[in-house]
């Protein structure tokens, strides 16, 4: 079972908690039922641009065919396309949600909850990273800009943890007690 990390800032408090496909596709289809429209796209950090795809539709993962599928609504052509990436090299997904407040027509200040995910895969043999963003169509006039500030913020949450190397610490330190214990009765 592949594990990876999920890096979170929530206004500023940051956690890494491990994820498994079973616990992060109810998280991105509970993300996709709250908000009425959710945009996709990916980052280009070689040309420091930003490329909407469109309205995510769906999102699964399928680990015994070693695959995360994406599909959404194209802008223009209104045509349905998909994505579909190496579950294994899923490396890291991250999550930014900030509390913003938003200029009102009456000149008043109103505060909204805007969160993105953003999923990295890496070429573990290039090193090369791969990052797409979902994120609410209509709850701030500019997402694309949110996207841009976000990132930065969330960026490097959890690159410092490999859950795939260490496994979950408690089994670990059973483990190691089990051992010195057995070593403790030979004597």
């Amino acid at each position: 079972m592949k594990t990876f990390g999920y890096g979170s800032n929530l206004n500023g408090h940051m956690s890494t908690i491990e994820m498994i496909a079973d616990t992060f596709t109810p998280r991105v289809n509970t993300y996709l039922e709250t908000y009425d429209e959710v945009i996709i796209g990916k980052l280009d950090f070689d040309q420091n641009k930003i490329y909407q795809y469109g309205l995510l539709k769906s999102f699964a993962i399928n680990e015994e065919e070693d695959q995360v599928q994406l599909s959404f609504e194209t802008l223009h052509e209104k045509s349905l396309q998909s994505l579909t990436e190496n579950y294994q090299d899923l490396y890291l997904a991250h999550e930014g949600v900030f509390d913003l407040l938003l200029s009102t027509d009456e000149n008043e200040d109103q505060q909204v909850q805007y969160k993105v995910i953003f999923l990295t895969w890496v070429d573990f043999q290039s090193g090369e990273e791969k990052t797409y963003f979902i994120a609410p169509n209509h709850i701030v006039p500019e997402p694309l800009a949110c996207v841009a500030e976000f990132w930065p913020l969330v960026s490097e949450i959890g690159r410092d943890v490999d859950f795939q190397k260490t496994g979950c610490h408690a089994n670990e330190m059973k483990e190691i007690l089990e051992r010195a214990k057995q070593q403790s009765e030979k004597e």
